[in-house]
């Protein structure tokens, strides 16, 4: 019977594993996809999916309300916009 320590490292080097191969999917991602806009939309996904993830934790763990989520994403729209509008990037 395999030892305790043992099963540790196999669940270690199986986590590792997981996430390399995970990133390096999302890494291979851009040379499969030919189309900015499809890739413009995974990019947003991506980064609505962030801001979930950590008013989930806020909210869902901590129990606490947060206005810093909505200010931030509202800061960075506005930039945004400006950057595209006014400079042409």
């Amino acid at each position: 019977m395999q030892s305790e320590k043992a099963l540790k490292m196999r669940e270690i080097f199986w986590a590792l594993l997981k996430s390399v191969l995970g990133i390096s999917f999302l890494l291979l991602i851009p040379l499969a996809i030919g189309r900015p806009f499809i890739y413009t939309i995974l990019i947003l996904s991506g980064i609505n999916a962030l801001v979930a993830l950590g008013l989930l934790l806020l909210v869902g763990y901590a129990g606490q309300i947060s206005f810093g989520h909505a200010g931030f994403m509202a800061i960075g729209a506005y930039t945004s916009a400006i950057i595209a509008t006014r400079y042409d990037l």
